[in-house]
């Protein structure tokens, strides 16, 4: 699958195009969209205490969270986007300097087994709900499925090679939705038996992201990251090659991530929660109660505060801010689940009551821990862990009153 570089476009008086910097270098408090990064990177919102300690604890805590709101990018000799199969059985994308490329581990026996032969390029392949198939876009922004057991192979998306970033399947196996275009400004549907592609959503709104569909296939959920506005200095053509160097101004207003919703067969979506914050890990619980982290973008000293939106997105409650969030996600059985760290900087996984607020603390995590992958009936749990030498993936390993997330990569 397409890794899409974003980019703002800087405009002068001249009549020609200058320079384009990365989004990044135009707000680094923005959420990047997915298509962007590594996706084993988790989304991020950063934060501090207002006290002095606490807050270099919880800063120490998550130094290595890249505050665009989205994930650490990967390392060259990484493993990273762990996803479960089946119990003992994990498929795990290895990232080198010559490209990428998906291995089912055992986490019983720790071999590898190339997911469908060394030559194949299918580099973060989605698992099917019925864990049979696996679905992914090549390097020609193709699409195929493939069977998990006979590995044969079908080519699913004719003779389209628009880009398609965060591929995923419908909750009944009979499609496939992913982000279209290297600005995704469009959300698309793929039929896999007759290969038939419908663009869901073609409304011209540029760098979507975090595709999420409810369990019912109803329902969407994304962000938007607006573009952020840069002017430069005029310049003449004669020294048009010059422009680089010229008075470059950022405009950030209006560039907060905002949530959008969209209900499968509506004419257009609907923007949610029109706040002046950044909003990360944005999902949805199985009653489709929206929940998100907020990044205050204006006051550093504030920690993320995870949210509930409630009654079609007219209500909204805090449910914990006293956390320095790292991730939080929800279980496809319907668990809310963070990674945070306390306010002495200890980092720990609690599970939320996504009613009350209320949170109890499920594990303990090591400092090297910096996301969480359930499996869909929730019962199994594997961790991205930061090594010397690039990222590894772990498995939670329960004992009579213990635990350890024991490295599966090494």
């Amino acid at each position: 699958m397409k890794r899409i570089v974003m980019g703002v476009v800087i405009t002068s008086a001249l009549g020609v195009a200058a320079p384009t910097l990365p989004y990044n270098v135009v707000n680094a408090a923005v959420e990047v969209p997915a298509a962007v990064k590594a996706p084993a990177a988790a989304e991020a919102a950063t934060g501090t205490e207002a006290t002095d300690t606490a807050a270099t604890d919880v800063t120490d805590a998550i130094d290595a969270v890249d505050t665009t709101g989205d994930a650490i990018q990967a390392n060259v000799n990484s493993y990273i986007n762990p996803r479960w199969i089946d119990a003992e059985n994990l498929l795990v994308t290895y990232v080198t300097n010559k490209g990428e490329k998906d291995y089912i581990f055992n986490t019983k026996s720790k071999s590898k087994t190339p997911l469908l032969g060394e030559d194949v390029n299918e580099a973060d392949a989605v698992i099917s709900p019925d864990a049979k198939k696996v679905a992914y876009a090549d390097e020609n922004n193709e699409v195929y499925v493939a069977d998990l057991e006979s590995k044969q192979t079908t080519k699913v998306s004719g003779d389209d090679h628009a880009i398609k970033s965060e591929l995923q399947w419908a909750p009944a196996g009979d499609k496939l939705y992913y982000l279209e275009g290297d600005k995704t400004n469009v959300v698309a549907e793929l039929t896999i038996s007759t290969g038939k592609i419908k663009k869901i959503v073609n409304d011209n709104v540029n760098y979507k992201s975090n595709l999420r569909i409810s369990n019912d296939g109803v329902k969407f959920l994304y962000t938007v990251t607006p573009e952020g506005k840069i002017t430069a200095d005029s310049v003449s053509e004669e020294t048009a090659d010059k422009a680089a160097n010229a008075n470059i101004k950022v405009d950030t207003a209006g560039t907060e991530t905002q949530l959008y919703v969209y209900y499968n067969g509506s004419s257009k979506p609907e923007q949610i929660a029109k706040t002046k914050d950044n909003k990360s890990f944005a999902d949805m619980l199985p009653d489709r109660t929206l929940v998100y982290v907020s990044t205050d973008v204006e006051n550093e000293e504030k920690l993320p505060v995870l949210k509930a939106i409630t009654n079609n997105g007219k209500d909204t409650k805090d449910l914990v801010s006293d956390l320095g969030i790292m991730q939080s996600l929800v279980t496809r059985d319907g668990h809310l689940v963070v990674l945070a760290a306390d306010q002495s900087g200890k980092k720990a996984i609690y599970e939320i009551n996504a009613s009350t607020g209320e949170k109890k603390k499920l594990y303990d995590a090591d400092d090297s821990i910096n996301q969480l992958f359930y499996s869909s009936n929730g019962k199994h749990l594997a961790v991205s862990m930061t090594g010397d030498e690039g990222d590894k993936v772990g498995v939670l390993i329960p004992g009579y009153n213990s635990y350890s997330f024991d490295d599966i990569t090494k």
